[in-house]
């Protein structure tokens, strides 16, 4: 079973009462206002999600898995309480409309996308596993897709090298700082909140967060004001950051976010 990290606050768990449950028909941004404004996160297809009000075209809804609020699409909410039967472990992949890499695609997957699975086909040596995605609609996804993995976290992290920057992204096709470190931590068991600042607050509840002065080591968090980085050794860091607009190994040395360091967490 998982380590649950949490923190009471009330931008993570708004004190409205959900209409119903539900789960995303399709990845899309999580948008601050009913189509205006900025990108607060995303939701993965399959999400668990709670329909908090309706308004036109657009549903205000609480994501499960943080608390996280924001607008989406009112046709992207179907409504089930049916648990998905599997996760797409893999950074990125589609669904398709037959056993066949040339046919349609129906949806597109990142790691942690929820579906429901069906038989194992093997279609001229290719495995093909069948689908159903939110809403009922059939498909099919490469088995190999939806097998469990065994993750380190600074394995899978820098499994995302490559992947360009995208405020609110925690997704293989576009990533932020807290994105990419709540993605990787839930992969590995470890259920963080979503922003840096959340994160940093409920390090302080579970064991107490290492001071600036302590030596991380491998898998350890640096936490900074507005950011966060992976530490792949005592000294270098990976995040994803604006300065390149995708992920950045740095050393902490000789880091432009290095003045501003709060310190380090371990969870793990």
């Amino acid at each position: 079973m998982g380590r649950q990290i949490s923190v009471p606050c009330t931008t993570c768990w708004p004190g409205s009462s959900a209409r119903h449950e539900g789960r995303a028909a399709a990845q899309s941004w999580l948008w601050a206002g009913p189509g205006t404004g900025e990108t607060v996160s995303e939701v993965l297809l399959g999400e668990s999600l709670a329909v908090l009000r309706v308004q036109g075209d657009w549903a205000s809804v609480r994501l499960d898995l943080d608390g996280y609020t924001g607008w989406i699409p009112r046709s992207l909410v179907v409504s089930s309480s049916e648990d998905a039967t599997v996760a797409c472990s893999a950074l990125r992949g589609h669904v398709y409309a037959e056993p066949h890499e040339a046919s349609e695609v129906l949806a597109q997957l990142s790691l942690g996308a929820r579906l429901w699975a069906g038989e194992e086909r093997v279609v001229d040596g290719r495995g093909w596993r069948a689908v159903r995605l939110p809403g009922g609609r059939p498909g099919w996804v490469g088995a190999s897709l939806l097998r469990p993995s065994l993750w380190d976290p600074v394995d899978l992290a820098l499994a995302f090298r490559g992947t360009p920057y995208r405020w609110g992204g925690r997704t293989a096709w576009g990533v932020d700082c807290s994105g990419l470190v709540q993605t990787v931590y839930a992969a590995c068991g470890v259920q963080l909140p979503r922003d840096a600042g959340q994160q940093w607050a409920a390090a302080q509840q579970v064991g107490g967060p290492l001071s600036p002065t302590d030596q991380p080591r491998r898998g350890d968090l640096a936490y900074f004001p507005g950011h966060v980085g992976l530490m792949l050794s005592a000294h270098v860091m990976l995040s994803a950051t604006t300065y390149v607009m995708g992920l950045r190994e740095e050393n902490l040395r000789a880091s432009p976010y290095t003045a501003q360091l709060l310190g380090f967490a371990r969870v793990l």
